[in-house]
Protein backbone atom coordinates (compact mmCIF):
# COMPACT_ATOMS: atom_id res chain seq x y z
CA UNK A 1 0.00 0.00 0.00
CA UNK A 2 2.99 2.23 1.00
CA UNK A 3 4.78 1.66 -2.85
CA UNK A 4 1.53 2.55 -4.52
CA UNK A 5 1.25 5.80 -3.06
CA UNK A 6 4.77 6.62 -3.67
CA UNK A 7 4.50 5.78 -6.83
CA UNK A 8 1.11 7.64 -7.39
CA UNK A 9 3.69 11.26 -5.87
CA UNK A 10 6.58 10.04 -8.40
CA UNK A 11 3.83 9.91 -11.10
CA UNK A 12 2.50 13.15 -10.64
CA UNK A 13 6.09 14.56 -9.88
CA UNK A 14 7.27 13.15 -13.34
CA UNK A 15 3.78 14.78 -15.40
CA UNK A 16 4.37 18.37 -13.49
CA UNK A 17 7.68 17.90 -14.56
CA UNK A 18 6.55 17.34 -18.29
CA UNK A 19 3.74 20.18 -17.78
CA UNK A 20 6.72 22.90 -16.73
CA UNK A 21 8.82 22.10 -19.57
CA UNK A 22 6.35 22.17 -22.64
CA UNK A 23 5.51 25.53 -20.96
CA UNK A 24 8.49 27.06 -20.89
CA UNK A 25 8.87 25.86 -24.62
CA UNK A 26 5.69 27.32 -25.32
CA UNK A 27 6.78 30.56 -24.26
CA UNK A 28 9.06 30.57 -25.80
CA UNK A 29 7.59 29.34 -28.77
CA UNK A 30 5.24 32.72 -28.87
CA UNK A 31 8.07 34.93 -28.22
CA UNK A 32 9.89 33.68 -31.18
CA UNK A 33 6.47 34.39 -33.40
CA UNK A 34 5.82 37.91 -32.37
CA UNK A 35 4.85 40.58 -34.84
CA UNK A 36 6.86 43.19 -35.15
CA UNK A 37 10.23 41.69 -36.15
CA UNK A 38 13.24 40.12 -34.39
CA UNK A 39 15.58 42.00 -32.80
CA UNK A 40 17.59 42.77 -29.89
CA UNK A 41 16.62 46.36 -28.15
CA UNK A 42 18.27 47.57 -24.92
CA UNK A 43 16.69 50.65 -22.76
CA UNK A 44 13.66 49.76 -25.65
CA UNK A 45 11.14 52.82 -24.40
CA UNK A 46 8.20 52.23 -27.59
CA UNK A 47 5.13 54.47 -28.41
CA UNK A 48 2.50 52.74 -31.03
CA UNK A 49 -0.73 53.85 -31.84
CA UNK A 50 -2.85 53.51 -35.27
CA UNK A 51 -1.05 56.59 -36.46
CA UNK A 52 2.53 56.89 -34.50
CA UNK A 53 5.36 54.88 -34.36
CA UNK A 54 8.62 55.69 -31.76
CA UNK A 55 11.17 54.48 -29.87
CA UNK A 56 14.20 55.47 -27.75
CA UNK A 57 16.99 53.34 -26.73
CA UNK A 58 20.38 52.19 -26.33
CA UNK A 59 20.58 49.76 -28.37
CA UNK A 60 18.62 48.28 -31.64
CA UNK A 61 20.22 45.60 -33.35
CA UNK A 62 17.80 43.67 -36.00
CA UNK A 63 14.41 44.59 -37.71
CA UNK A 64 11.08 45.81 -36.21
CA UNK A 65 8.22 46.79 -38.24
CA UNK A 66 4.68 47.94 -37.91
CA UNK A 67 1.71 48.82 -39.54
CA UNK A 68 0.56 52.30 -39.33
CA UNK A 69 -3.01 54.05 -41.15
CA UNK A 70 -4.51 56.91 -40.89
CA UNK A 71 -6.51 60.07 -42.60
CA UNK A 72 -4.09 62.17 -43.71
CA UNK A 73 -1.24 60.72 -46.30
CA UNK A 74 1.99 62.78 -45.35
CA UNK A 75 4.23 60.45 -42.99
CA UNK A 76 6.61 62.79 -41.06
CA UNK A 77 9.96 60.32 -40.08
CA UNK A 78 11.90 61.48 -37.97
CA UNK A 79 15.39 59.79 -36.63
CA UNK A 80 18.31 60.18 -34.24
CA UNK A 81 21.75 58.39 -34.61
CA UNK A 82 23.80 58.45 -31.86
CA UNK A 83 26.56 55.25 -33.39
CA UNK A 84 24.91 52.45 -35.96
CA UNK A 85 23.37 52.38 -38.59
CA UNK A 86 19.44 52.53 -39.21
CA UNK A 87 17.30 51.87 -42.47
CA UNK A 88 13.68 51.93 -43.44
CA UNK A 89 11.24 50.24 -45.45
CA UNK A 90 7.75 51.52 -46.26
CA UNK A 91 5.27 49.61 -48.21
CA UNK A 92 2.12 49.80 -49.00
CA UNK A 93 -0.98 47.41 -48.66
CA UNK A 94 0.01 45.28 -51.36
CA UNK A 95 3.43 45.01 -50.52
CA UNK A 96 4.66 47.79 -53.12
CA UNK A 97 7.97 49.63 -52.02
CA UNK A 98 7.14 53.27 -51.59
CA UNK A 99 10.45 54.45 -49.90
CA UNK A 100 13.34 52.88 -48.77
CA UNK A 101 16.46 54.69 -47.31
CA UNK A 102 19.21 53.22 -45.49
CA UNK A 103 22.44 54.86 -43.59
CA UNK A 104 19.68 57.40 -41.63
CA UNK A 105 21.36 60.00 -39.62
CA UNK A 106 19.38 62.62 -37.39
CA UNK A 107 17.21 63.93 -39.51
CA UNK A 108 13.54 64.40 -40.47
CA UNK A 109 11.66 64.64 -43.74
CA UNK A 110 8.04 64.05 -44.81
CA UNK A 111 6.86 61.95 -47.68
CA UNK A 112 3.73 61.36 -49.75
CA UNK A 113 2.00 57.95 -48.67
CA UNK A 114 -1.43 55.83 -49.08
CA UNK A 115 -4.19 55.96 -45.28
CA UNK A 116 -2.10 52.41 -44.79
CA UNK A 117 0.93 51.60 -45.11
CA UNK A 118 4.03 49.14 -43.49
CA UNK A 119 6.78 50.24 -42.10
CA UNK A 120 10.39 48.06 -41.57
CA UNK A 121 13.18 49.27 -39.41
CA UNK A 122 16.78 47.39 -39.65
CA UNK A 123 19.54 48.37 -37.58
CA UNK A 124 22.80 47.48 -36.88
CA UNK A 125 24.08 48.37 -33.54
CA UNK A 126 22.34 51.69 -33.60
CA UNK A 127 22.11 53.67 -30.73
CA UNK A 128 19.41 56.84 -30.98
CA UNK A 129 15.76 56.56 -31.20
CA UNK A 130 12.97 57.68 -34.52
CA UNK A 131 9.30 58.96 -34.52
CA UNK A 132 7.26 58.09 -37.89
CA UNK A 133 3.51 59.64 -37.83
CA UNK A 134 0.99 61.03 -39.89
CA UNK A 135 0.55 64.81 -40.19
CA UNK A 136 -2.38 66.06 -41.63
Amino acid sequence: MEEKKQDKKKSRGIIWIVIAIFAVFSLIAVSAMRPGGKSEREGWLEHKVSDLWSADYQRFDGTRDATLEAEGTVLRISTRTESGTLGISITDSKDNEIFSKQGLGTEEFEIEVPQAVHVTLTAQEHTGGFQIEYVQ
